[in-house]
């Protein structure tokens, strides 16, 4: 038990370290990046990675569509990349373990933190 634990704790530090230097740099993983960090995070198999890796492509180009498009207010804008990033979650949540499940909520609330705590930098 301690074991997991240990395991769990080091796979939040490694995704939080690379989600920090991904943020100092000022660029976003490619699909193949996140892809792998959460292959190894979560000891994905093969034919979860190639899932997730599916997943975070189509989630992209989704993402450059709406800021290519250029429409709405900047409240849209924020509102469907939320809701994107939503969709994303469930897309990958459904084809996790239950343990890998539990791990990727603990890295969803840090990623949340990490968040919140850019935007208070920002503002």
């Amino acid at each position: 038990m301690r074991r997991y634990y240990m395991s769990m704790l080091l796979a939040v530090f490694l995704g939080g370290l690379l989600a920090s230097q991904a943020m100092g740099q000022g660029m976003r993983l490619s699909p193949e990046e996140r892809t792998k960090a959460l292959k190894d995070s979560l000891s994905l198999n093969a034919v979860q990675a190639d899932s997730v890796l599916k997943i975070y492509k189509e989630t992209d180009k989704q993402r450059q569509e709406l800021f290519s498009s250029g429409q709405g207010d900047r409240q849209a804008r924020m509102d469907a990349m939320r809701s994107l990033g939503e969709k994303t979650d469930a897309k990958i949540e459904a084809i996790l373990t239950a343990a890998q499940k539990e791990k990727y909520e603990v890295m969803k609330k840090q990623r949340q933190a990490r968040m919140q705590q850019f935007r208070r930098r920002s503002q």
